[in-house]
């Protein structure tokens, strides 16, 4: 399953860091519904290194529950040098680094429940269906993916995904944010024969999209 807001025109992230939010408050509170449910968040280095997200539930209407736990979480990538000064770290939870060395990775030993598992290389980027075998002998079942467009993108490719989750805001952004998808658009999953919309809504001002992808009975 994957999260994701974005622009009217396609956009999911500004390019000017000043700049944080696409979508309204009701849909970011929306999303953490996601959260909460998913037993492993996944995300990218790029989008800690360029957000420094938390990546964790904060809807005091969830959190309040004696019963509820924040999801494990997950960082794709060797590009994460000072880990220690990110959020995504910072909490208790049980956090998992997947890279192709562990030298790649030299403050790991200073962060508390955090593992580094080893991915082979397919070709110059990590084996992500290596990287899905992994979390399934590790237990885990639900698993939500927010990150940006590169490591989308390579989910998206590789066929993965098997539910995208969208809120779109009623903005043309252009140039100024990056896009939502950077393959050819033939496989783009949201104009593609692949998916359904199984769900369309407002939250707010914006709108929210599901799109699952089809089974050989649809």
């Amino acid at each position: 399953m994957c999260i994701r807001d974005r622009s009217k025109d396609g956009k999911i992230s500004f390019k000017n860091n000043k700049n944080k939010w696409i979508t309204s408050k009701e849909s970011r509170k929306d999303a953490h519904h996601y959260r909460a449910i998913s037993d492993l968040i996944v995300t990218g280095t790029g989008t800690l290194l360029k957000d420094d997200p938390s990546l964790n539930v904060r809807d005091r209407n969830i959190t309040k529950h004696k019963s509820f736990k924040q999801p494990d979480k997950a960082v794709i990538g060797n590009s994460l040098k000072d880990l220690k000064n990110l959020k995504f770290f910072k909490d208790k939870v049980q956090k998992i680094v997947f890279a192709s060395r562990k030298k790649n990775l030299p403050n790991i030993n200073q962060l508390t429940n955090t593992e580094v598992k080893v991915l082979n290389k397919s070709g110059s980027k990590l084996n992500l269906v290596s990287f899905l075998n992994k979390i399934e002998k590790m237990g885990y079942k639900e698993i939500l993916i927010e990150a940006g467009p590169k490591l989308l993108t390579s989910f998206i490719k590789a066929d993965l995904i098997d539910e995208f989750i969208v809120y779109i805001a009623p903005k043309i952004l252009s140039n100024t944010a990056d896009s939502f998808f950077e393959g050819p658009s033939s496989l783009n999953p949201l104009k593609s024969k692949k998916y359904k919309i199984i769900e369309s809504t407002k939250i707010g001002i914006d709108k929210k999209l599901i799109y699952r992808k089809k089974q050989k009975w649809d």
